[in-house]
């Protein structure tokens, strides 16, 4: 048999097969004929109430002797204690300074390594006015800076598990001492080294700026009671509870198009979408206090006002 008369008869049986098995051209559908997204229909969905335990898992690593921040509680002027002195001892309760008629004190025994250059300084809330070393473990990790928010609030609750450590065990979030605490800039900072900035002021008084960062992550800081039997470079994971409500109004976080404070959803009535604001409460990434701005058997879209759909 001749090579030509093989390979007809070779196509001749592979188009039998072909035909045999169902196979046949398939014509896709055109750009034209494609249904757009505004016409997927999306049905709609109700403010429910519900309970919202918000916690924030970090992965740790036990550090030795970490330094901590201790923070303006407001804007002000802050007014130092004359006793306070670089590089000495202070006790848990001992007071550092004031802030008007605020009380600024220590939260553990540890030994100071920065204060505020002066004694009398013009500060802005959450800015350290003094940074200490405590004396045995911490916990330390970063929170993704989408979960940051969620940490707006003091964690009223911490615990951490170690691996192949201790069993779960309580710890002190703390503030973290900023980047070269121990000889704060007098420059503006840099994104790798957020110092606090420090300027003088033509009243001979001090203003300390708020840091600027461009930092991918936040740093969180827990301290462990003595005794707690970990060594340095120990991983575990440590939970933050930032807040706990019961019988509140919520909605999927997916719903809501914003994350601190404020948001927008787009609301549904009698078939007409409406963007809407809203005011928002914590959130444990999944669902999300509703704190104004809409009521009980609410209707509204379940994605955010910015990816809004047609409604069945």
């Amino acid at each position: 048999m001749t090579a030509p008369r093989r390979a007809a008869i070779c196509t001749a049986v592979l188009l039998g097969l072909l035909t045999a098995s169902g196979c046949s051209a398939v014509e896709l559908p055109s750009a034209a004929q494609a249904t757009p997204v505004e016409s997927i229909p999306v049905q709609p969905i109700a403010v429910v109430t519900g309970s919202i335990t918000s916690v924030v898992s970090v992965p740790v690593t036990a550090v030795v002797r970490p330094e901590y921040a201790v923070v303006s509680p407001g804007d002000g002027r802050v007014r130092l204690a004359s006793s306070l002195t670089k590089d000495k001892e202070v006790t848990a309760g001992q007071v550092l300074g004031w802030l008007g008629e605020t009380t600024i004190t220590a939260p553990t025994d540890g030994i100071l390594t920065y204060r505020l250059p002066d004694r009398t300084t013009l500060i802005h809330q959450g800015i350290p006015v003094a940074t200490i070393r405590y004396p045995g473990f911490g916990v330390t990790g970063t929170v993704p800076v989408a979960q940051a928010f969620r940490l707006s609030a003091d964690p009223s609750i911490a615990k951490v598990q170690l691996d192949s450590g201790p069993g779960v065990t309580d710890c002190a979030p703390q503030p973290t001492a900023p980047a070269g605490s121990s000889t704060p800039s007098t420059t503006t900072p840099s994104a790798a080294s957020p110092s606090a900035a420090v300027t003088s002021t033509p009243a001979q008084s001090t203003v300390v700026e708020a840091p600027t960062t461009a930092a991918a992550t936040l740093e969180v800081l827990c301290l462990l009671p003595s005794g707690t039997g970990v060594v340095d470079g120990l991983t575990g994971t440590l939970g933050l509870r930032t807040g706990e409500v019961t019988d509140v109004l919520v909605l999927p976080v997916a719903a809501v198009a914003g994350a601190v404070d404020h948001g927008d959803v787009a609301l549904v009535v009698d078939g007409t979408v409406t963007t809407t604001p809203v005011t928002l409460g914590i959130s444990d990434g999944v669902l999300v206090e509703i704190t104004g701005g809409l009521a009980l058997g609410d209707q509204v879209l379940p994605f955010g006002p910015n990816l809004r759909q047609t409604i069945s």
